[in-house]
């Protein structure tokens, strides 16, 4: 604890270095604190101070040097920067892959035939995690191809039920005229393709960032 003299303690009472309470059990009448227990106070809040602004130095002093380190070996970290790349493009052209291979089949090699949507079937979906759950309104859509009528549901559904009798165009695959959608021109694309691309352009860069190391000296 901070020690006063009693002289000091006088001058700087009467210079005002106090401050009072109000005291609930006598009419809230204010108290002054004794000098010492003033200045005890304001020493404790010196020193937090104090070991706060080292806390945020040290900090500071850690960031700088993690900067440092990093621009120190900058040339090491990008020779091996298309590891994490082609892990990161091969992982979202697998997701691209699963997500859009039926409908990339059908836009390629599919066939078209006028349609109507019959009905709609609820579906409820909820997260990995159970905290959030939607429900949604999925097209069951009809269609005539080889002498007889196709049913199937489409994968794009709405939050309400729409309208029933609703002409469509359908993309059917010949060989199996249950795999079908109603045929979207954009959202036959949504949203497997620009994954898929995303994850080709990572795997094109991590290649040319993996030659482009072979190719600088060794470290």
């Amino acid at each position: 604890m901070l020690e006063v003299r009693p002289d000091r303690c006088n001058r700087l009472g009467r210079s005002g270095l106090h401050f009072a309470f109000r005291n609930k059990s006598r009419n809230r009448e204010n108290a002054a604190l004794p000098c010492h227990a003033t200045l005890a106070l304001r020493g404790g809040y010196a020193r937090n101070s104090l070991t706060a602004a080292s806390d945020r130095g040290k900090a500071l002093a850690s960031a700088e040097e993690l900067v440092a380190r990093l621009t120190g070996n900058r040339a090491k970290i990008l020779r091996y920067a298309w590891i994490p790349q082609v892990l990161a493009g091969l992982s979202l052209l697998g997701l691209g892959y699963f997500m859009g291979h039926a409908h990339f089949h059908l836009i390629r090699e599919g066939v078209k035939a006028p349609g109507r949507i019959v009905g709609y079937k609820q579906e409820n979906f909820r997260s990995s995690s159970g905290s959030f759950s939607s429900t949604g309104y999925m097209p069951i859509v009809e269609f005539h191809t080889n002498d007889r009528f196709v049913q199937f549901q489409d994968w794009l559904g709405t939050s309400i039920a729409g309208s029933k009798n609703v002409p469509v165009t359908v993309l059917y695959d010949p060989a199996n005229p249950a795999v079908a959608v109603i045929d979207r021109p954009v959202w036959n694309w949504i949203p497997w393709a620009p994954i898929f691309a995303a994850g080709l352009l990572l795997v094109l860069s991590a290649i040319n960032g993996f030659f482009r190391s072979q190719r600088s000296p060794e470290m």
